[in-house]
């Protein structure tokens, strides 16, 4: 039997040749006649206490060598120089995955258990206590003990006064951020977690930290794509520059497993959080990359996040909560960057929220902190708005157009007759206002995502209460938005003509679908206006078979390869406005030949006219972010618009 070099007879161990031990001598000793053979057992190294870099004394770290427990220590002794041997301070905690992820309840140090009665704030903590909470309001998430509650002030007025969910159980423990739900959740059974180790990191990460983080981030959410590059096109020009970043959009992007901080941009240093604390926000720099994957990370996630897992939807929920409050302290209505950001970063807690109801209902008390005091971007009404930065405002009507969904996500999900009451009266007095400036300064993208709310909210009211009974200034905002729609239209039949003329065939089919998919939604428009005021019932049955002349006109030798996303969602938006026909001829029991009746064959047709052009395909869901999420819900296949591989199939 070959035998390791360690215990090898010193003739084949000089040779490098296998060793078959015999007595007295080996196998191949006695082939080469040697009379001697010499086995030499090696000795095992010495066991020496020694100590990791990180703990080892201040001269041996940096004289790069080995250091023992003792004080002072061998290597400071051989120096001659035991009088410097010093030892730092031990480092700051950085959580370990099996410390972050709620899996078990035996190896979480920083989550208690459900059943613990009480827990401690670190005092070192470098957070102030107005950022996340304070001590007595974290105390209060323990035992019956009361609670502190967050209540913006704002039209909208308190969020906890017209809403009270049912009670929510959670099997695991989960992360209890803040104690600003009120009554709303049960009082011991969220643990509670220390934040200051989960949202500071001081200095650079490093490898091992990277790796922990990874790990988390495979865990928490395994389908997130690697990095998806879509442009910001709703923001105009791709690389816009902000000028401030937060520890709280650090937290995020460490969670999503993005550490490596080089491709990102600035990286926060321990000086600059602690200024940013303070209010001070020079010197803090977000690069373009770190913008874009603010909107990515909620895009992505507003389909993972289920009510299967809470402890992440209060987390993100908790830190859009904390990002506004701080937003507050520093800005007063004179920080445009800050702003921007800020809502911003409000767009992606939308869409990360958005299909969990505990997180609508954090969201809604984040809302309301968007229109109080100062913090009221959009202009009432119509009016021109109080700033010049175009970017600004697409920002600001593009986090209106989110909020207002949510909103209506919020209502329709099972919120008591008040919140819904209230909802109604936000979306009269918001309307108007908001896509006076939608139609003038956001590009494409976004217009095309305030049609497709417009067509919810109109569903939405029609479905609350009689339309017949709609106030005037709902009439107002109905008339205008279709004003809006006809001048939009228009200017996409001109910009079809332009990219006919110079032989564009791939912008051509975009503004084509762009074209039927407006004119399409106005018309459903005009459906509810008319369904609405019927005194206008005359003019909206003119405008409604003009739009639908142009609908059979731009429909008319369209090619498989020009169908894109915008005709797959226009075929749900047939299909949806058949069903809502049907249930109101079924509920007012309408004898064939009328009015209501005509319509109905209208849409009929033309929903079968989609069927017949578009291939067999399942569409993405129809929301108004259709065109932006991802649609992946769980054992769904619907396809994720985001990755540029899935695009080709629908011509874009």
């Amino acid at each position: 039997m070959s035998q390791s070099r360690a215990i090898a007879c010193l003739r084949c161990r000089a040779r490098k040749v296998k060793c078959v031990p015999n007595v007295p001598r080996c196998r191949r000793c006695i082939e080469l006649g040697v009379e001697e053979c010499v086995y030499v057992q090696r000795k095992k190294r010495a066991v020496r206490d020694l100590l990791r870099i990180g703990e080892a004394c201040l001269p041996c770290r940096k004289r790069k060598k080995k250091c023992n427990a003792e004080r002072p220590c061998s290597g400071c002794v051989d120096a001659h120089k035991p009088e410097e041997c010093v030892y730092d301070r031990p480092r700051k905690f950085h959580p370990q995955p099996r410390r972050i992820l709620p899996a078990t309840t035996n190896s979480l140090p920083l989550v208690y258990r459900s059943g613990s009665g009480s827990f401690q704030v670190d005092s070192s903590a470098s957070l102030p206590e107005s950022l996340f909470t304070t001590k007595e309001g974290l105390m209060g998430l323990t035992g019956n003990q009361p609670s502190t509650s967050f209540a913006p002030a704002g039209p909208a007025g308190s969020a906890s006064s017209g809403f009270d969910p049912s009670p929510l159980s959670f099997e695991e423990p989960v992360l209890a951020i803040a104690p600003y739900f009120g009554d709303a959740l049960p009082s011991g059974v969220l643990p509670v977690v220390n934040c200051s180790d989960l949202v500071l990191w001081q200095g650079q990460p490093s490898y091992e930290d990277q790796c922990a983080l990874s790990v988390v981030s495979s865990a928490l959410f395994p389908r997130i794509p690697p990095a998806p590059h879509v442009p910001l096109s709703f923001l105009g020009e791709p690389n816009i520059q902000i000028s401030h970043t937060t520890p709280e959009l650090e937290m995020t992007f460490r969670l999503a497993g993005l550490v490596r901080m080089r491709r990102m941009g600035t990286y926060l240093s321990p000086r600059k959080q602690e200024a940013l604390l303070n209010g001070d926000m020079s010197g803090v720099i977000l690069h373009p990359y770190f913008l874009h994957k603010v909107i990515t990370f909620g895009m992505h996630h507003s389909s993972i996040v289920k009510e299967s897992s809470p402890p992440m939807v209060l987390l993100h929920a908790r830190y859009i909560q904390s990002f506004w409050e701080k937003l507050a302290d520093i800005s007063q209505g004179n920080d445009c960057d800050l702003k921007v950001q800020a809502l911003l970063f409000l767009v992606a807690g939308c869409l990360f929220v958005r299909q969990s109801r505990v997180g609508a209902l954090y969201l809604w008390k984040a809302c309301g902190v968007v229109n109080a005091g100062e913090m009221r971007f959009v202009p009432r009404y119509g009016h021109p708005p109080p700033y010049s930065d175009e970017v600004h405002e697409r920002s600001t009507v593009l986090s209106q157009l989110i909020w207002m969904e949510n909103y209506l996500f919020l209502a329709c999900d099972g919120a008591r007759p008040k919140l819904t009451k209230r909802i109604e009266e936000e979306f009269r007095n918001e309307l108007p206002g908001i896509y006076s400036v939608l139609f003038q300064v956001c590009p494409l993208t976004m217009r095309t995502q305030g049609i497709l709310l417009v067509r919810d909210v109109v569903l939405f009211l029609e479905e609350l209460q009689n339309p017949e009974a709609m106030p005037g200034d709902w009439k107002q905002s109905c008339d205008l938005l279709a004003s809006s729609l006809d001048d939009y239209s228009d200017m996409l039949m001109i910009r079809l003509g332009e990219c006919e003329n110079v032989g564009d065939k791939e912008g051509a089919s975009i503004i084509r679908s762009s074209c039927i998919s407006c004119l399409a939604h106005l018309a459903v428009l005009y459906h509810s206006i008319g369904e609405m005021q019927p005194r206008a019932r005359t003019t909206v049955d003119g405008l409604c078979d003009a739009v639908l002349d142009n609908l059979g006109n731009l429909s008319q030798g369209m090619e498989l390869e020009d169908v894109t996303v915008f005709d797959l969602v226009l075929k749900v938006s047939w299909e949806k406005a058949l069903k809502i026909y049907d249930s109101r001829l079924n509920e007012l029991s309408v004898e064939e030949g009328s009015e209501l009746w005509r319509w109905r064959c209208v849409v009929a047709e033309a929903y079968a006219d989609m069927e017949r052009r578009l291939p067999k395909r399942e569409p993405p869901i129809l929301t108004s972010l259709a065109l932006l999420e991802d649609g992946r819900s769980e054992g769904s296949r619907y396809p994720n618009l985001m990755n540029p591989a899935n695009r080709k199939d629908y011509g874009m």
